[in-house]
């Protein structure tokens, strides 16, 4: 641009910057917020985290006790619950770039980490005044060693864990606000064969890994914080409508697709393998690939167990409690929430279920 054309653009932005600050501060990056007298959820959805990332006690029915699950690029959810009006939305993407960073560099242990050390003092790598908190530890490093990056097949991979709690520990040491939350987001693939055939079919899950931290009593200014796993899976299973089968005397009925969908919060990470197999067992998962012969057996699979989507979603929660020490072998279920969704194949509309749950002695809440 010429000077006559920065010296325009220069003033239109001057005059937006008046306009802004006559409603209250908070236009510069690291300026004062506005506070308010009730907390505002910001939550930054859907945002693509470059690298390889491996869940490494996740391994599946079909593979080898030491292989990890890789997946690449995933999708990720990124939480605040603040007291005042303004969220750093280049926070949030920082901690999660910054928090990579880290684990693959091996560099850094969770009760050292500083911005300072990859940021200029122009890129407020110095901590803002006007974050309005000291920054708050939870943890030391004896209690949380980050885990070094796994290789597989000369592949660095930074396990997904270890990144969701320091992306998580880092936006709170930078940010004001009650709770903080990372959450990463994939679609992983386990292998099936046809029941008759043996041809290949893949049978896709949804998972989401996150860590949390958050203030007694929401209040944004504590310095106690607690934090809790998180834990996220869709599958979808094949089921045949009870009702019908009843009043056809076991002759016909029709089928339905219910997603499962499952929500925990643990006070360790979730081997979630567990859980995986026993929905594949004791469920009738959906097929991508089927010849006509195990198309026959995957129907008289579902008639063999008629589910009604409330059955479903019971059955499910005896599979947790079957199997709760598995996936948190030395820890604890602290909530759990599980709701079917059902998929009629003759009707316009579903039909939801939901529990809830502490997989505990106690009984379903």
């Amino acid at each position: 641009m010429d000077t006559q054309q920065v010296d325009q653009y220069q003033a239109l932005i001057g005059k937006w910057k008046r306009a802004v600050e006559r409603y209250g501060t908070g236009w510069d990056e690291d300026g004062p917020e506005i506070p308010v007298n009730f907390l505002i959820d910001v939550d930054m959805v859907n945002y693509t985290q470059r690298g390889l990332f491996a869940v490494s006690d996740a391994s599946l029915m079909d593979t080898k006790p030491a292989e990890d699950f890789l997946f690449s690029n995933p999708v990720c959810d990124v939480k605040v619950r603040v007291g005042k009006v303004k969220a750093h939305m280049s926070r949030m993407i920082s901690s999660m770039e910054f928090a990579f960073a880290m684990l693959s560099r091996g560099e850094e242990s969770v009760d050292s980490v500083m911005f300072e050390q990859y940021m200029e003092a122009s890129e407020g790598g110095a901590q803002a005044p006007a974050c309005g908190h000291k920054p708050r530890r939870v943890m030391d490093g004896s209690e949380f060693a980050v885990a070094q990056p796994q290789n597989r097949n000369k592949l660095c991979a930074v396990d997904a864990w270890a990144f969701v709690r320091l992306a998580t520990e880092l936006l709170k040491d930078r940010h004001h606000g009650a709770q903080f939350r990372t959450i990463l987001r994939a679609t992983i693939c386990t292998q099936l064969r046809g029941h008759a055939t043996g041809i290949p079919s893949s049978l896709p899950w949804d998972i989401g890994i996150g860590y949390e931290l958050s203030t007694e009593g929401q209040d944004p200014e504590s310095g106690v914080l607690h934090g809790v796993y998180l834990f996220e899976l869709k599958m979808t299973a094949f089921t045949v409508c009870p009702f019908v089968l009843f009043e056809t005397d076991g002759k016909q009925s029709h089928t339905q697709r219910s997603h499962i969908r499952l929500k925990l919060r643990t006070t360790q990470p979730v081997a979630f393998a567990a859980i995986m197999r026993e929905m594949s067992v004791r469920l009738v998962p959906v097929m991508s690939n089927m010849k006509m012969p195990d198309e026959t057996i995957q129907v008289l699979k579902g008639y063999a167990g008629p589910t009604f989507t409330e059955d479903a979603t019971v059955r499910m929660e005896k599979i947790l409690r079957g199997v709760t020490a598995e996936f948190v072998p030395t820890g604890q279920v602290i909530d759990c929430q599980i709701s079917v969704t059902s998929e009629d194949s003759h009707l316009s509309h579903d039909i939801v279920t939901s529990i809830r749950s502490d997989l505990g002695a106690g009984d379903t809440l």
